[in-house]
C-alpha cells in the first residue's frame, strides 16, 4: 500500500547558520563518505580508463545483464580455476577508530557447491597476486568480506588486518536466488553481519581494541568469483553501497 511522503518544501539542514554549506537544504550532504553502483553502466579498463580494474584467468565476460535494476553480469571462462576479480581502480576507503561504517550488496551466484566467490572491501590485488589462490587461500592483506569457498554450501564472514583474519562460517546457506549481504561497523569495538536488510545475523566483539579490524588500511570494493569445476561460473550484482563518517 502506498504511503504519502513527509513533505519539507523548504528542506532541511543539519549544519549550524555559520557553515558554508549551512543554507543548502539537504542536510549534512558532507557527513558520510559514500560510494554507490547500481550497475546500469559498467566501464572496465583501470586507472585512468573505466571505473573498475579488471584482473581474470580464461575469457570471461563482465556485462549489464538486461534485468531490470540494473545488474552487472560475471561469467567466468569454462576452464579449471577460470576467475574474475573486479576492484574499484582506487584504494580510498579507510575504517579508522571512532568512526562508523557501512557497507551492503545483493548477489546471486549461479553455482552454489561448485563456486569460489567473496564480495566487500579489501586492499588491491594485482596481476600475479589474485585474491585467491589455489588450494582455497585468501592472499589479500586486509578486507571486510563476505565469502564461500569451493565445494561448500555456506557462506563465511571475514575481517582481516595484516593477513590475520576473524572468520565467523556458516552465516548463510548458498542458493541460486539473489541474497542482501551487509555490515555495520560501531566505530569503536564492534561489527555487526546482516543477511538481510533488516536481518542481523551476528556481530564480531573486538576485546581489547580492534584486533584484525582493518582501521590503518585504505580498501576498495571487490568482486571476486572463480569456477570450482570446468563448467562456466555466473555472479550476479544488483548493487553495492558503502559509505564511512567522515
Amino acid at each position: 500500500m502506498a504511503t504519502t511522503p513527509t513533505r519539507d518544501t523548504n528542506g532541511y539542514s543539519g549544519l549550524s547558520a555559520n557553515h558554508v554549506l549551512g543554507m543548502v537544504p539537504f542536510g549534512k550532504p558532507f557527513a558520510w563518505q559514500i560510494y554507490e553502483d547500481d550497475f546500469h553502466v559498467y566501464l572496465p579498463g583501470g586507472a585512468g580508463a573505466g571505473d573498475w580494474t579488471l584482473t581474470e584467468t580464461g575469457s570471461g565476460t563482465q556485462v549489464v545483464a538486461d534485468e531490470a535494476g540494473g545488474v552487472l553480469l560475471l561469467t567466468t571462462a569454462n576452464g579449471a580455476a577460470d576467475r574474475i576479480q573486479l576492484q574499484l581502480t582506487s584504494e580510498s576507503f579507510l575504517f579508522p577508530t571512532a568512526k562508523q561504517a557501512a557497507f551492503m550488496t545483493r548477489i546471486k551466484v549461479g553455482a552454489a557447491s561448485d563456486s569460489i566467490v567473496a564480495v566487500g572491501l579489501a586492499t588491491e590485488q594485482a596481476t600475479t597476486n589474485f585474491f585467491h589462490d589455489t588450494g582455497d587461500l585468501w592472499v589479500y592483506d586486509d578486507g571486510v568480506l563476505f565469502r564461500k569457498d569451493d565445494g561448500t554450501t555456506t557462506w563465511d564472514f571475514a575481517i582481516r588486518k595484516n593477513d590475520i583474519e576473524t572468520e565467523v562460517t556458516n552465516i548463510a546457506t548458498v542458493t541460486t536466488s539473489y541474497i542482501v549481504f551487509g555490515f555495520y561497523y560501531n566505530g569503536a569495538d564492534r561489527v555487526t553481519y546482516y543477511t538481510g536488510a533488516e536481518t542481523a545475523a551476528g556481530s564480531i566483539y573486538q576485546d581489547g581494541g580492534n584486533t584484525n579490524w582493518p582501521e590503518d588500511a585504505e580498501l576498495t570494493p571487490t568482486i571476486f568469483c572463480e569456477v570450482g569445476t570446468t563448467t562456466a561460473l555466473a555472479l550476479s550484482v544488483d548493487y553495492i553501497w558503502c559509505g564511512v563518517e567522515r
